[in-house]
């Protein structure tokens, strides 16, 4: 048996690799070694190390990596097979080249590439500085008016950055505009922009505040005055009119002189006489002004100004008493009113109620269609243009209505 074993051992030992060999062509056969294209994960450890710096450079999320192993173990994998972790604790300021070489989670396997390799990241510290606020006013007051010192609230804004970004600030600036301005100019909420040496502004970086306020005062010059203008009229609107509104445009006009002329004058300036005597429509014209002895007028296009006069009838009440009428009774019927006098208040101008006549005012009653029987019927009042039936009283009126005897 001894010898057996020993003149056969050579036969047994290639059985046995040609077994192996026969099993795996078979498990190859079933589940096939292959290259797999997969993503894997960039995942960033401890950023909170790098507090008060900026980190610039581009690092992305996940990174492509072509890997050799079988279906089965792909198909296992229920999260994506690999990632790349950075660790932030470990890097200092300055620049660094990251590797981003996988770690694959499928087992076994053979990593044949990646991509990409490696990004370069640089880290700095921040910064902060302080900055003075300069308010800019642009823009010129009003004739007459001057800008005085302004001031601003807060002075100086803080900056947060790299030394070379920091570097490039000059100044802060607040602009403001005073164009046409009479009194004083505040505002509340005026952005800050950041400048440089030549004046342009920078971007990527803001200023903490990002807006300000300021209030720049407007001075009238002692040669120059501004005068409120009062219209003038002459005479009375027609009979049952009145005047509702009087307005002038514009409403103040300056006027230069002499210091002394300038301050002497009173604190208004009269229209020209505007005549509305028996007038019953509105007014509105171009007049002139009685400017006063030794000052002159600033803009020559404010000569004149336009007055606005409004006129309106003046409305009041009037209660008439009138005999209602019937309307579209059939012949074969008659109808008994009660009451036979029903009062109307109306309201409107005056004139057109002082002038009212019998004829003016009329009620009817409409029983077109209706039979014999007891009726109420609401009264329609027949008024002229203008005019408002304010009260019908009674509302309803009772008619009966019978045949009509003969």
């Amino acid at each position: 048996m001894l010898r057996w074993l020993v003149n056969n051992a050579g036969l047994m030992v290639l059985s046995l690799i040609l077994g192996a060999v026969t099993w795996m062509v078979f498990s190859l056969q079933e589940d096939p070694i292959d290259e797999f294209t997969l993503p894997a994960k960039v995942i960033r450890k401890n950023e909170e190390a790098l507090k008060n710096t900026l980190v610039t450079g581009d690092i992305p999320t996940t990174i492509v990596m072509r890997v050799r192993t079988s279906r089965s173990q792909i198909s296992a994998q229920r999260e994506l097979p690999g990632f790349v972790e950075i660790d932030f604790k470990e890097l200092g300021v300055g620049q660094h080249v990251l590797s981003l070489k996988p770690t694959v989670n499928v087992v076994p396997f053979d990593l044949v590439s990646y991509s990409p390799q490696s990004a370069t990241i640089k880290i700095e510290p921040l910064l902060q500085i302080k900055v003075p606020v300069v308010l800019s006013v642009f823009g010129s007051p009003a004739t007459g008016f001057q800008v005085a010192p302004s001031s601003i609230e807060p002075r100086e804004v803080t900056i947060t950055g790299t030394q070379q970004t920091l570097d490039k600030v000059k100044t802060a600036i607040a602009e403001m505009s005073v164009a046409g301005a009479r009194s004083t100019v505040d505002a509340s909420a005026i952005r800050v922009t950041l400048r440089d040496a030549a004046g342009d502004v920078i971007t990527g970086l803001k200023p903490a505040p990002e807006s300000v306020s300021a209030k720049v005062p407007i001075e009238q010059l002692r040669n120059y005055r501004d005068l409120p203008i009062v219209p003038r009229w002459r005479g009375q609107p027609a009979e049952g009119y009145a005047i509702q509104d009087i307005s002038v445009d514009p409403l103040v006009v300056t006027v230069f002189g002499s210091n002394s002329t300038v301050q002497a004058t009173k604190g208004f300036i009269e229209t020209q006489e505007v005549v509305i005597n028996n007038l019953q429509n509105d007014i509105d014209e171009r007049v002139g002004l009685n400017v006063p002895v030794g000052v002159s007028l600033v803009a020559e296009t404010q000569q004149t100004v336009r007055v606005r006069i409004k006129i309106v009838p003046v409305l009041s009440s009037r209660t008439v008493k009138r005999k209602p009428s019937l309307t579209g009774l059939a012949p074969a019927l008659k109808g008994v009113i009660s009451p036979t006098i029903i009062d109307i208040v109306l309201s409107g101008p005056v004139a057109r109620l002082n002038n009212l006549t019998e004829d003016d005012v009329r009620v009817t009653l409409d029983v077109n269609n209706l039979g014999e029987g007891v009726h109420q019927i609401e009264p329609k009042i027949v008024k002229p243009e203008g005019l408002q039936a304010q009260s019908v009283l009674p509302a309803t009126v009772q008619v009966e209505i019978t045949p009509n005897k003969r």
